[in-house]
């Protein structure tokens, strides 16, 4: 009987190790609303706190509105701030939040919450890094927390709304040179994120890092 019991309470103390083990690994989570009272679930990874959903926001911090554009030839065309909701849908912003051009994360007036800032080439690398490289940090985000969301892309050459559900598109706060910045895509099934320079008129996601 006694050596049953103690059967017993070792197996019960290995549960609750276990459990505790499970428990320190799971991401350290949090919220950040934006200014549009939209309301985020963060994590961090590594050292650094992240969105784990892409902004949602139509205004800029102070209050301004960022111009939603449709017409896809006025988006090709467009050399200031704009964002927009893939194929002109309001129900799939809850999903995949909405795409903006770089020209709105560049503007001053900021399209991140108070006290983020959107994701910059570096943040990104030192994700990346934490992930285990490009080659295989795709197949890891959604285990820390990230969350994908492939909200798809607008094409800066003719405006047109592509690979939703399959592709998922980031704008980073990093200049490339006069026409072009720096972003970063991932493809749904594949273990790889890639850095690229982008068009400033491509519509593509928004991802924020805390200050």
């Amino acid at each position: 009987m006694m050596k049953e019991l103690t059967v017993i309470l070792i197996s019960i103390g290995l549960m609750l190790a276990s459990g505790c083990k499970e428990d320190d690994n799971k991401p350290e989570t949090g919220t950040v609303t934006d200014i549009d009272g939209n309301v985020y679930t963060t994590v961090k990874i590594g050292d650094q706190w992240w969105m784990a959903e892409n902004l949602e926001a139509a205004h800029y911090r102070n209050g301004d509105s960022i111009s939603n554009i449709t017409v896809n030839t006025l988006w090709t065309a467009l050399d200031t701030g704009a964002h927009c909701i893939y194929d002109n849908d309001p129900g799939r912003v809850g999903n995949y939040g909405r795409l903006y051009n770089w020209y709105a994360v560049n503007d001053s007036r900021n399209i991140a919450p108070a006290g983020w800032h959107v994701a910059t080439n570096d943040d990104w690398i030192t994700l990346i890094t934490f992930l285990g490289g490009e080659i295989t940090a795709g197949d890891k985000l959604d285990d820390y927390g990230f969350n994908m969301f492939p909200g798809g892309f607008r094409d800066y050459l003719d405006g047109s709304y592509e690979g939703i559900d399959s592709w998922s598109s980031w704008w980073t706060g990093t200049v490339y040179d006069v026409g072009n910045a720096w972003g970063v895509s991932a493809s749904t099934g594949d273990p790889w994120i890639s850095r690229e320079s982008n068009d400033k008129h491509l519509g593509s996601a928004v991802r924020c890092v805390k200050d």
